[in-house]
């Protein structure tokens, strides 16, 4: 256990302190017993700590996660994941004040390393809870991954904002806006994530909005989540706005792509989901954009009515309201003829073959 190793190394650190101390008994037994003291102090801070690194800020169970309202506190959420993964990388975790966390990873070595997860051996496996709140996530790497959390196996993300800016390198991919890989079958609700994903590498990144990469064999289950931030930087292919490169299993309802800027290469720009070797589906899912190079999945929307266009006002899972475009028909006669007296002129509306009624469909 962890709080065993933590003990049995603070015992061989403190026992040149126990010699000192039987030392100080000899003239005096009180500087015996004050350097007793302060052992048993010592002993006591780091047993309370290895215990939970969050003091008394819950326990790690469903009924009482582990509470974080720092940037300290988020990286120690990662610090301890890594180092005791057998101990807290199963546990519960609740988001309960907005923060802001920065890190980087570079070839000279490592500088402020605060992601979740950080490796396939060592992956958050735990459930955490965004509670609503925003994590705004600074991230640059020039390696693979690039997220708050690296690595999801049999893990839960729910209820979270991210904003923030994850900067990728020439050649590295895989970036995603809450985690970079998927390893095992995990499930992403309730998120929203305006981050800006910057690349500045030619050629092929797989980043997403929400997951760069779902292995083989992982399954993902992705539902009422959005993603209304950027891409940016240069030409990098290819992306998408959930998953960027999908050799499993995933399945994406009630989801809105609506990114507020693509700077980077369209050329296989998926909408939601990049199946490479793996298989998708996607239900009741919305998008703001569309082009002739970018891979149109899911409903296209508009923010506002589009001019020259029937549409249709439609209510997407977060209760939000878009204009759906469809093919549709208005039908009166062309002309009439009216000698005194008044006349009632009757519309037929169809939208996609449904017949309209007013004031219920249209205004």
């Amino acid at each position: 256990m962890t709080l065993l190793r933590i003990k049995t190394r603070l015992l061989h650190a403190a026992s040149p302190m126990l010699r000192h101390a039987e030392k100080l008994a000899a003239p005096s037994g009180r500087s015996a017993r004050w350097a007793a003291t302060l052992i048993i102090a010592l002993f006591t801070t780091v047993t309370a700590w290895a215990d939970s690194p969050w003091g008394s800020l819950g326990s790690g169970t469903a009924a009482d996660p582990y509470q974080i309202s720092t940037e300290q506190q988020w990286r120690d959420f990662a610090s301890f994941v890594a180092l005791y993964n057998a101990d807290y990388g199963d546990k519960y975790y609740k988001l309960t004040a907005d923060i802001t966390v920065s890190g980087q990873q570079t070839p000279a070595g490592v500088t402020a390393l605060v992601n979740v997860g950080q490796s396939e051996v060592e992956p958050f496996r735990g459930t955490f809870d965004g509670n609503g709140h925003t994590l705004t996530f600074n991230f640059a790497t020039v390696y693979g991954g690039g997220a708050p959390f690296d690595y999801l196996n049999g893990s839960t993300i729910s209820d979270l904002r991210v904003a923030g800016q994850i900067s990728k390198g020439f050649g590295s991919n895989f970036a995603g806006g809450i985690a970079a890989y998927v390893t095992g079958s995990s499930t992403i609700s309730d998120c929203t994530v305006s981050s800006t994903i910057y690349s500045n590498g030619n050629g092929a990144g797989y980043h997403g909005g929400l997951v760069g990469h779902v292995r083989s064999g992982a399954t993902l289950t992705i539902s009422r989540c959005t993603f209304n931030g950027s891409f940016t930087g240069s030409v990098t292919n290819p992306c998408s706005g959930f998953v960027g490169f999908n050799d499993g299993t995933v399945s994406i309802t009630d989801g809105l792509c609506a990114p507020t800027s693509i700077g980077i290469g369209t050329w296989y720009l998926y909408s939601f989901c990049h199946d490479r070797y793996g298989t998708s589906s996607l239900t009741r899912t919305y998008r703001t954009f569309e082009g002739a190079s970018i891979r149109n999945q899911g409903m296209l929307v508009y923010a506002d009515a589009p001019d020259g266009l029937v549409s249709k006002k439609i209510s997407i899972y977060d209760g939000s309201q878009y204009w759906q475009p469809g093919n549709g028909s208005l039908n009166a006669a062309s002309s009439y003829y009216l000698h005194g007296g008044s006349a009632t002129v009757t519309y037929g509306v169809t939208f996609d073959g449904a017949t309209l009624t007013e004031g219920t469909d249209y205004d």
